[in-house]
């Protein structure tokens, strides 16, 4: 389905295109093969860069959906959502291991 987006986009005229970290990767890759010799470094970082910023707003994207989810889920009132973030920063700055490794319990 992301590739049929381009493709919609060049059969409408319209400027539609998909921001994925693994297409615009692939899509440098290519173009610094096809252009050997020719990029500068400045272009190279700025096209590294402008890949990181993709990642970024998938993730922050990502994470505000299933954030949103799991706060109507359980039924809190979404004025809280400032305190439940809040939280959550404090609690990612103290221990930022277990929001990426799961807690063992053990028995």
């Amino acid at each position: 389905m992301l590739a049929f987006v381009s493709f919609l986009g060049f059969i409408t005229g319209l400027p539609l295109d998909i921001m994925h970290v693994t297409f615009a990767t692939g899509t440098l890759g290519f173009a610094g093969f096809e252009m050997m010799g020719h990029l500068t470094w400045f272009e190279v970082i700025l096209a590294c860069l402008g890949i990181t910023g993709i990642g970024l707003m998938n993730i922050g994207v990502s994470f505000s959906l299933a954030i949103f989810v799991a706060v109507k889920s359980r039924g809190i009132d979404l004025s809280l959502m400032p305190d439940v973030l809040k939280y959550l920063l404090k609690k990612f700055f103290r221990n930022p291991v277990t929001f990426f490794y799961p807690l063992t319990i053990k028995k």
